[in-house]
């Protein structure tokens, strides 16, 4: 029991770390797109392009799933063996449940920097920090050739299979 309560702990936290790249995500969208209506489109037809309007959507899906996932396992037993065991642990569905969470954060996370990579490319900035100007430098690497923000993650997910 011991250990599906830490599980379903875990998924807390990392619902709560969801939420922050959230934050950021909804912090860089206000601050960049007010400044991007004063900035005159070229002239094209059909819509201007929004630089990571699709990925705001798949963003909101994440966190969403990724709370969802939060409620505790360890509280949906069923009584077991003919009422001998009446009090089941749940750890199994607790694991399973922070490992789908753990991976959902991981795809929340690299749309935080693909948003921000896009954002950041076309809005008028002053100068990036050294970490900001290497994740932008190394998002403009992964999306080279890569046909959507899921080929971009794998690409940065197999140059560092450590992170």
């Amino acid at each position: 029991m011991v250990l599906a309560i830490a599980f379903d702990a875990l998924r807390v936290a990392l619902v709560h770390v969801g939420q922050l790249s959230e934050r950021r995500m909804s912090h860089l969208w206000n601050a960049v797109m007010p400044a991007m209506k004063t900035v005159s489109p070229p002239r094209s037809p059909g819509p201007v392009p929004l630089p990571g309007v699709q990925l705001r959507y798949a963003g909101s899906a994440c966190y969403t799933e990724l709370r969802l996932l939060a409620a505790p396992a360890t509280l949906d037993s069923t009584i077991l063996d003919v009422g001998v065991e009446d009090h089941a642990t749940g750890a199994v569905l607790s694991v399973r449940k922070t490992e789908e969470a753990l991976s959902l954060l991981e795809d929340l996370l690299a749309i935080e920097v693909l948003l921000a990579a896009d954002l950041l490319r076309v809005s008028p900035q002053g100068t990036l920090g050294a970490g900001a100007s290497m994740i932008l430098e190394l998002t403009a690497e992964a999306s080279t050739g890569a046909g959507s923000a899921a080929e971009v993650h794998r690409n940065l997910r197999e140059r560092f299979p450590n992170l």
